[in-house]
Order: structure tokens, then C-alpha cells, then sequence
């Protein structure tokens, strides 16, 4: 079932985006509990959570639109024999 997990490098990457996913939620459970002592006020929480959604989706859709894109014309290159790595064509054999 978790034959992935034997790979160290993917263990690695799924516990540092683990890691991430749980500092992540945990700093906005944290800003909200702070808001809400410091102004006794559920409108102050509100506000802190609308901001930080809002800067997220303010900074992040141009964030992958730019970094999506060329991936998947580097990985077709590579895929299409034009660009030889081998680290990286054994990488990407590997996860298939």
C-alpha cells in the first residue's frame, strides 16, 4: 500500500511537506487565537484570516502560473530526447 515511502528521497519530500502543511495551519490557528486577545473582537479574526487568504491568492496564482508552465515543457524536452540528463530521465522513469 505505501510502497512509495520506501524511496528515501520521496520519504524525505512527504515529511517535509508534512512538516510544512502542519507549521502552515498552525501559524493560522496561532494569528487567529493572537487577534482575537488582543481585541476581544470575532470581526478582528475574520479580518486576519480574509487578509492572509486574500495575500495568498493575490501572490500565488502568477507564482504557479510561472513555474507550472516550464516544468512541463522541460519535462516533454527531456521525455522527447532533445535535453539529455540522465539523473533526471532516471528519476522520471523511476516514479513511473
Amino acid at each position: 500500500m505505501l510502497t512509495a515511502l520506501r524511496n528515501p528521497h520521496f520519504r524525505l519530500l512527504w515529511l517535509g511537506t508534512l512538516s510544512a502543511f502542519v507549521g502552515f495551519n498552525t501559524s493560522n490557528i496561532v494569528q487567529s487565537l493572537v487577534a482575537f486577545q488582543l481585541t476581544s473582537k470575532n470581526y478582528s479574526v475574520g479580518l486576519v484570516v480574509f487578509a492572509r487568504g486574500f495575500a495568498q491568492l493575490l501572490l500565488a496564482t502568477p507564482t504557479t502560473n510561472l513555474l507550472v508552465i516550464p516544468i512541463h515543457q522541460h519535462l516533454r524536452r527531456l521525455q522527447s530526447g532533445k535535453l539529455r540528463r540522465p539523473g533526471v530521465v532516471r528519476v522520471i522513469e523511476q516514479a513511473s
